[in-house]
């Protein structure tokens, strides 16, 4: 029997629309970095053979057996940020061609057509450029191609330069007793006394934080003085101070890359990640600029779902193994809340009781989730 994945549903009430209008259209968001695990894409790879081809054209892409560091690690590679950004690259992609080739064959309005917008939560966006087609027409080897080159790039770069420059991030959120008032000064102290800056705002009480590895210290007694108001958690799965000034001799690596191998105008509008002025575009030199501004500028989170909300759609998307970008959406709306589990079986979606009525009239998102199943083909690093 093929392999089973959970989807998590979640639903949205519209926004504001001229009367009379339906919603129409749908978002995908992608994952970002942090969604690496040992593991990532193997259950997939063992039932459907696209995802193995996939896999396997990605080794060659790169250079190096990243699909065995995916499926079987070890978690010191999953975790390098080398390796971490093309395997959580490659992975999204492979939920993606599931969700289209296989799990809604028999449902053309979803993932058959295009979407209304794109997405990508920090790395998630290299995803949302392929589907707009910056890299070439998505499906085609030359535009997966061009994605993974990118993909392994960047990583290697943002490895470089971490290891050049040790910085680390924390995720500091608030707790029942603290404020909005509260919360903004200890972020504005952790800035002004400990170099400890925004990197990606998950909520208006959540921050990741970045800075250098030899202020953890100073930062983390700060921290602690004011526990009863703040939670602080340093991020496993970073080995650097992504989209933060750290990471400034990045810059021009991702500059020069782009001067060689430039985006191409998109036919879908991608949401852009970073700046204060959170709109789409398919200006193809308006993406690089916002891939080479999320550098070191923060990943504006509430913005972005406050954007989506604010379109006519019907419904989004969160792809990939384990929907980080889900809890962004929910930290940030009202609207959206889980609804029902669904599940793929034999290449087909099956929505049990109220989900498929749900379904029609209001649209929903999925995001994918592993899920251990027995009977299916196993892939071992022998026969991989």
């Amino acid at each position: 029997m093929p392999q089973e994945f959970e989807q998590f549903t979640y639903s949205r009430i519209p926004g504001e629309k001229k009367e009379g209008e339906r919603p129409h259209g749908y978002a995908w968001l992608f994952d970002g970095h942090g969604a690496q695990f040992v593991g990532m894409g193997r259950e997939l790879a063992q039932t459907y053979w696209p995802v193995r081809d996939l896999y396997k054209m990605g080794d060659q892409v790169v250079g190096y057996p990243l699909s065995r560091i995916s499926f079987f690690g070890p978690e010191e590679a999953v975790l390098q940020t080398k390796f971490a950004q093309p395997l959580i690259v490659e992975n999204n992609e492979a939920c993606l061609r599931i969700l289209r080739e296989e799990a809604y064959e028999d449902d053309p309005r979803r993932f058959n057509n295009p979407p209304r917008l794109v997405a990508g939560e920090s790395l998630g966006m290299l995803n949302a450029l392929h589907v707009a087609g910056a890299f070439g027409e998505w499906g085609s080897q030359k535009a997966f191609a061009s994605l993974m080159r990118f993909a392994a790039y960047r990583g290697s770069v943002f490895q470089k330069v971490a290891e050049s420059n040790p910085s680390t991030l924390f995720m500091v959120s608030a707790t029942k007793k603290c404020d909005q008032g509260d919360f903004e000064e200890i972020i504005e102290a952790l800035q002004r006394q400990h170099g400890m800056n925004p990197a990606l705002i998950k909520a208006q009480n959540e921050y990741i934080v970045g800075g250098k590895m030899r202020d953890v210290e100073s930062m983390a007694e700060f921290l602690s003085g004011v526990s009863d108001l703040v939670k602080h958690q340093r991020i496993p799965t970073a080995t650097g101070a992504f989209h933060t000034e750290e990471m400034a001799d990045a810059v021009p690596y991702i500059r020069d890359y782009f001067d060689a191998f430039p985006l191409q105008d998109t036919r879908v509008p991608v949401l852009l990640n970073t700046g204060g002025n959170i709109s789409t575009t398919t200006d193809a030199r308006i993406l690089e600029q916002d891939c080479i501004n999320g550098v070191t500028m923060p990943v504006q989170g509430p913005s972005m779902v406050r954007y989506v909300e604010g379109q006519n759609i019907a419904g989004h998307y969160v792809i990939g193994e384990k929907g980080l970008f889900a809890r962004t959406l929910r930290n940030n709306s009202e609207n959206i809340s889980i609804a029902e589990k669904i599940k793929s079986k034999k290449g087909a979606l099956i929505a049990g009781g109220a989900v498929g009525a749900a379904v029609a009239a209001a649209g929903l998102g999925m995001l994918v989730y592993r899920k251990e199943h027995q009977g299916t083909e196993e892939l071992s690093e022998d026969n991989k």
